[in-house]
């Protein structure tokens, strides 16, 4: 499981107070690679996105990366990408030509999001080896209408499916991913359509893209491609990493009948968490039924709780809790 420590310090991007600078956000990433880095977890440098750090400063973490043998992973195109990379560089191409232009767009890079790209730029990210990481169910808590896989899968661009920040994306859940690449593929391929010079008509007899299966490749040897590691994990072949998930289906009335078992797990969003026999990583069971076998369930949910309510008062933000309703709700 790569982790990122990512630097931060565009003063365009990055209010005072929460800049950092290279050699601390360096030291940071050495520290948390020597207290947590073992057989599962590696640890890497990065940014949020082009426009957060300071160019000069991008391409040394950049460096830093590529010396280090790890992945630079990196949003592209970012929020502030299109607004920024004109006004303040000068640059009127888009993100990828411009990680191009400096050096950086190559095997070690892998771009999260990856959409609303220029014309062209998903054959260069091809072409210099980089990789993708797709976030379709985050798009669509976005909005974006206009996901488009398709583009990166048809130039064989090696793609993975991702899960966003648990706080952004409300949870983590690999099967809604799975699901959501299909659904948001396909309803951005509907959007083309409509919004299509030609503006033809639905007939009915399209083929959807897609499927089940697809969905479940690019969740885990597609995944494992995508973080150069397929020669240790994504598949069950010998001399690789035992990783195995145990799912006991007797129960599972959306599981069943058995016949198209992948597209039951893909739409049904997954098997239920009591059914989840056994998880495991690297032969080590991590997960049993339904529980994380080194986690207190409990004591993760009271902590969090507390840590929130410091959190708001440490940034006077209860005045924007509980504001969307006209109803009170009671926690």
């Amino acid at each position: 499981m790569p982790h990122g420590e990512a630097h931060i310090n565009d003063p365009d991007a990055v209010p005072d107070g929460f800049r950092e600078d290279l050699d601390t956000g360096l030291a940071e990433t050495e520290r948390v690679k020597s207290e947590w880095e073992d057989d599962r977890i590696s640890v890497t440098a990065s940014t949020i996105g082009i426009t957060y750090c300071e160019p000069d400063q991008l391409i040394e973490l950049w460096k830093w990366t590529d010396t280090n043998n790890r992945q630079f992973d990196i949003h592209a195109p970012a929020v502030f990408d299109q607004k920024y990379l004109a006004a303040r560089r000068g640059w009127e191409g888009g993100s990828f030509e411009w990680l191009d232009h400096v050096g950086i767009l190559g095997p070690n890079l892998i771009a999260a999001h990856a959409q609303n790209l220029r014309p062209g730029e998903e054959k260069l990210i091809h072409d210099r080896g980089a990789a993708i990481a797709l976030v379709p169910d985050m798009e669509q808590v976005l909005g974006l209408v206009s996901f488009d896989a398709k583009q990166f899968l048809e130039s064989d661009v090696n793609c993975g499916l991702g899960l966003d920040g648990p706080v952004v994306a409300y949870g983590h859940d690999i099967w809604a991913a799975m699901r959501g690449f299909l659904t948001a593929q396909r309803m951005g391929d509907e959007y083309r359509r409509r919004t299509s010079e030609t503006n033809s008509q639905w007939t009915g007899e399209e083929v959807l893209y897609g499927s089940a299966e697809q969905a479940l490749e690019l969740a885990t040897i597609g995944g494992a491609k995508a973080l150069m590691m397929d020669d240790q994990i994504g598949s069950l072949e010998l001399g690789k990493s035992a990783d195995a998930l145990l799912i006991d289906r007797r129960s599972e009335t959306h599981l069943s009948p058995a016949g198209t078992l992948i597209a039951n797990l893909v739409y049904g969003n997954g098997p239920s968490r009591e059914s989840i026999r056994r998880v495991m990583v690297g032969g080590k069971t991590i997960a049993e039924n339904g529980k994380h076998v080194d986690i207190d369930h409990r004591s993760v949910v009271e902590n969090s709780d507390q840590l929130q309510q410091t959190l708001l008062d440490e940034v006077d933000a209860r005045q924007f809790v509980n504001k969307r309703s006209r109803y009170k709700w009671i926690n």
